[in-house]
């Protein structure tokens, strides 16, 4: 393996790691940490008395609880934090391989 793709996978890995708690990038984003939590992990609430579920506007790389995010999830984050992103939006990708 020649050194560009040993460092491509190296960024990947640090990029895609958990390092955050949902309280950390609510203070990085600029948000409040229930809305973090809710764009990273769903929200299940009740609407006119039935069970809802809102799905997460990105997929978090970690568990909630302890280190939730990635600092590529608080790109994401941040990026539908500055365009005032309320719908879904397709998440940032790393490249496939195949």
């Amino acid at each position: 393996m020649d050194y560009a793709k040993r460092m491509d996978a190296r960024i990947e890995q640090r990029a895609l790691t958990p390092r955050y708690t949902i309280s950390e990038a609510a203070t990085l984003v600029g948000r409040r940490s229930e809305t973090i939590s809710r764009w990273s992990f769903g929200h299940e609430r009740l609407y006119r008395g039935q069970p809802r579920r809102d799905d997460p506007l990105i997929p978090a790389d970690g568990a909630k609880g302890g280190l939730a995010l990635s600092f590529l999830n608080l790109l994401e984050l941040k990026t539908s934090r500055c365009t005032g992103a309320t719908l879904p939006f397709k998440p940032f990708a790393a490249p496939s391989s195949t």
